[in-house]
């Protein structure tokens, strides 16, 4: 079994040393497009390219911690840090890929797996993410309401200033149950502080009767971060892990990024801003 030392490869922030690297079941990337058959990556066990999401036991000294990271066919896309009771919770719209598409960090060496504010689009547009945003022209938005009106999905958008914004139609408490939001409270305090649970993952409760379209498009950047994840479909697990460790390396490399959850601009049609 490969560790990242044993590849060549010691990425920032990783502690090196035998700690295998567990694949997590039924974690095989969203829609694998033919990129994924190119040059692997260094990442591999037992010979064969890594592909998935893998988790391990962290060194930290913040107790029951677990690293995780996810791998497209042998190349290292993105990592993080986080309480391992937070795995517990679970729901279909919430992936450790999520952030990882929604954020152009899905890359296959030098290439892009996906474009990054095609597949906010299509995961909306499919039930497979709850609300997301994308930068467009007027033309790339008449072609997404084009597709949505073709759709079963719920969903509404909005577009303002050259920026898409997409979600479900259904409240925060319709799409994932008021009893299952209380259980991820719950979990949240096991493994936070008092105050910071207090100010971030106690204001979940005042948003249940907000719809995912109208959080996404006129408050995300004001919102807890819990919240935002649950707009996003991003898991709690990278979520507290940020909370636990703010100002750390972690908060530049793994669980969230620090700009508003935005990804630097580039020069594609679809994409300077994507969640």
């Amino acid at each position: 079994m490969s560790d990242s030392t044993e590849t060549g490869r010691v990425w920032p922030g990783w502690t090196p040393g035998n700690r295998s690297w567990t694949l997590l079941a039924d974690s095989a990337p969203p829609m694998p497009p033919a990129t994924l058959t190119g040059m692997p990556g260094p990442w591999r066990q037992q010979g064969r390219p890594m592909q998935g999401i893998y988790t391990r036991p962290a060194a930290d000294p913040v107790p029951g911690q677990i690293d995780g990271m996810a791998v497209l066919n042998g190349w290292h896309c993105q990592s993080w840090r986080g309480p391992e009771a937070m795995t517990e919770w679970t729901h279909p719209l919430v992936s450790y890929w999520q952030p990882v598409m929604a954020q152009g960090n899905a890359q296959v060496g030098w290439r892009a797996y996906m474009n990054p504010d095609a597949y906010v689009v299509n995961a909306v547009a499919t039930g497979r993410k709850p609300a997301g945003y994308a930068e467009t022209n007027l033309d790339g938005y008449r072609r997404v309401l084009n597709r949505l009106a073709w759709s079963d999905q719920r969903v509404a958008t909005t577009y303002n200033d050259g920026v898409l914004y997409l979600g479900s139609t259904l409240t925060l408490a319709d799409l994932y149950g008021p009893d299952h939001l209380a259980r991820l409270m719950g979990m949240y305090h096991q493994v936070l502080d008092d105050d910071v649970w207090h100010r971030q993952v106690l204001p979940i409760s005042n948003y249940l009767d907000a719809r995912l379209i109208d959080l996404i498009a006129t408050r995300l950047d004001g919102l807890p971060l819990p919240v935002r994840a649950l707009v996003l479909g991003y898991p709690p697990l990278v979520t507290a892990g940020w909370l636990l460790r703010p100002l750390g390396p972690w908060a530049e490399r793994g669980s969230l990024p620090k700009r508003g959850w935005r990804a630097p601009a580039d020069t594609s049609m679809v994409g300077a801003r994507r969640a």
